[in-house]
């Protein structure tokens, strides 16, 4: 709502920083909360919080006439942003950094106010490398006297930054907020930092999602980024983001505390959650594959209790050597199958499928084969860099993925290597060409994208690009099928056989087709009223072929024939829509389930595979 200008002042000599409203947002109420910044500013006296050196009313004449504009004239922070920082450090520096934005909040704190928008972007890094706490424009006060000044906030009415709202927060409730929202807030900060990518990927969200993400859904372990979180750091991290407020840290001066005991290698206070309130949360996200596991684990358990009973017959009858070798045996089995449970309580099916590789044959009973069932179409890669699925002549999915440097091409039904090579390098995000002849990878770090070979591993060409995204975040991107077009979502159109940027994409990239981009376009209103439209826009001239309108409702997820004949896209309420070249309806239908996000994706030209929730995948026949 504000401008910031870097001015000169004349007495004392120095440079400040001036906060200004935007004129045309000088609404009664914004005024009030600007005011009311200034004030926060005011009573904040902390090397970790831009001091206010002056506050008040300038005159200023605008198209409007002549209005009366508060000001806040500030300490100057001469610095880098947070994030560009931290990818400077190591992880001790980063926990030590994380400390001393905890020492400042938690002065907020006590001087009664709650920021409510702790984010990297409100943080800058002065020259010495300390951090500077900024904006304070949707802070809340805590004590009665300085509450009479705040700007109330409504019920229903959601104030903060969507990826570092805790879930009280998205909730539009203000009387359950406190200071546990800043607690929630810092603990995301110290996720991206740590991990390089935010706990839950918004981008692209809707409010409603993103709400449900936020209530619901868990981060990405830490440790699975690198194995050195693993322990103290992932407890602190996991209890900071704990969704119920009686789980989380207090406040953030205890936050504080359990890094410093880390840094110190003394006992933290936090510990993790138990097994048995892991296996709560898993069971409530995922009811329908629980209520299968219980009587899989229920037949597991009479299965070792009759297998026990005839061991004990049959030890009678056996030599000590056989006896010892059939416990052995089934002391295996057991010990896979129980792998196989925890992997499963993490949703690691490819870490499954290996656990029950390992129990033998002649003792794998239903209960083997109930888990078994649970891998196919569902392997999952133990790492957050994945490409999507593209398919060989035999029909088999493939994906690439990254552990460290190595970049391996997986086999994603049987979770076998089919190649794989050392890039040197870790990168945000992979994509295999549909000829299979090269791997697309852009580089966060440098801004930039890499062809590599396959299946030779050589690197081809590094192309540097532009995108729009949080310069911590890979973008989304598409290729055409041999890799010679690369579209970057609200990004660079790339010709990687020349090595050049052609123009800047300013929507979202479906798919590519030899020269012809198709793009989806989305405007969304106030009242959740979502216009969509599919565009075919020429690669290179950026003229644009044709557009279709999209339902009410629409969700993202168009997908392109690989002969370019086809189009197909699912709306929100279970209509998909099947368009031809000049993107003209030739075939429409109702889903077996209304269900938003689920994938489409050609096996031939003729032949469209639709995902269905806890069924699989399904195939369907356009032609039908």
């Amino acid at each position: 709502m504000g401008i910031v200008f870097l001015a000169e002042q004349a007495e004392p000599n120095r440079r400040v920083a001036v906060k200004v409203i935007r004129p045309e947002l000088a609404t009664p109420e914004l005024i009030k909360r600007f005011r009311f910044e200034a004030m926060v500013l005011a009573k904040l006296q902390h090397p970790g919080i831009a001091h206010v050196y002056e506050s008040g009313v300038e005159q200023v004449t605008t198209s409007h006439g002549v209005l009366e504009l508060p000001f806040i004239a500030m300490e100057y922070v001469e610095g880098t942003l947070l994030t560009s920082h931290a990818k400077t450090l190591g992880t001790r520096e980063i926990l030590q950094l994380v400390v001393a934005i905890g020492d400042a909040v938690h002065h907020a704190h006590q001087a009664g106010f709650i920021h409510r928008d702790l984010k990297p972007g409100n943080i800058l890094i002065d020259t010495e490398g300390r951090p500077k706490v900024l904006d304070f424009g949707v802070a809340r006060a805590t004590t009665p006297d300085l509450n009479a000044v705040t700007l109330q906030t409504h019920v229903g009415q959601i104030v903060g930054t969507l990826p570092y709202m805790s879930p009280e927060q998205i909730g539009g409730l203000p009387d359950e907020i406190d200071h546990r929202c800043d607690v929630y807030a810092l603990g995301v900060v110290l996720y991206e930092l740590l991990a390089g990518r935010l706990p839950l990927e918004m981008k692209g969200k809707s409010l409603a999602e993103a709400s449900r993400m936020i209530t619901e859904e868990e981060p990405t372990q830490l440790s699975l980024f690198d194995s050195s979180f693993r322990g103290d750091i992932a407890t602190i991290v996991a209890k900071a983001l704990e969704k119920e407020l009686d789980r989380r840290y207090s406040t953030v001066s205890e936050l504080c505390d359990d890094l410093r005991r880390h840094l110190s290698d003394e006992p933290i206070a936090a510990h993790p959650a138990s097994s048995w309130y892991r296996l709560k949360k898993f069971s409530r996200r995922n009811r329908g594959l629980v209520s299968g596991l219980a009587a899989a684990v229920l037949i597991l358990v009479i299965g070792s209790v009759v297998s026990s009973t005839l061991a004990l017959r049959n030890a009678r009858l056996a030599s000590d050597a056989q006896e010892s070798e059939a416990k052995a045996e089934r002391t295996t089995y057991r010990t896979s199958l129980i792998a196989g449970l925890a992997a499963l309580e993490n949703l690691d099916f490819l870490r499954l499928k290996e656990h029950l590789e390992l129990a033998p044959e002649e003792l794998r009973g239903w209960e083997w084969h109930h888990l078994d069932s649970l891998t196919l179409d569902r392997i999952s890669v133990d790492t957050s860099c994945r490409s999507t699925p593209v398919f060989d002549e035999a029909g088999v999915a493939l994906i690439a993925t990254q552990d460290e440097g190595e970049v391996r091409i997986i086999e994603l039904s049987t979770g076998i290597t089919r190649w794989r090579f050392d890039a040197n390098q870790r990168y945000g995000a992979l994509q295999i060409s549909e000829d299979l002849n090269h791997l697309i990878a852009y580089d966060v770090k440098h801004t930039r994208l890499d062809l590599w070979a396959l299946p030779s591993g050589e690197r081809e060409k590094s192309i540097a690009v532009t995108t729009t995204a949080d310069g911590s975040i890979a973008p989304d991107f598409v290729c055409n099928r041999d890799a010679s077009l690369i579209a970057i979502n609200y990004g660079s159109v790339v010709d990687t056989r020349e090595g050049t940027v052609l123009r800047t994409l300013e929507h979202r990239a479906a798919a590519i087709r030899n020269d012809v981009i198709l793009e989806w376009i989305a405007a969304v209103g106030w009242n959740s009223d979502v216009r969509a439209w599919a565009r075919l826009v020429h690669a290179r001239s950026g003229d644009v072929l044709g557009t279709h309108e999209l339902p009410p409702g629409s969700a993202s997820g168009l997908t392109w024939s690989r002969n370019g004949e086809r189009i197909a896209f699912r709306s929100l309420f279970g209509e998909t829509r099947i368009l031809d070249a000049q993107l003209e309806v030739v075939h429409q239908f109702k889903s077996r389930v209304e269900s938003p996000g689920l994938p489409l994706a050609f096996a031939s030209d003729d032949l469209l595979l639709e995902a269905l929730p806890e069924q699989g995948v399904q195939a369907i026949d356009i032609r039908t």
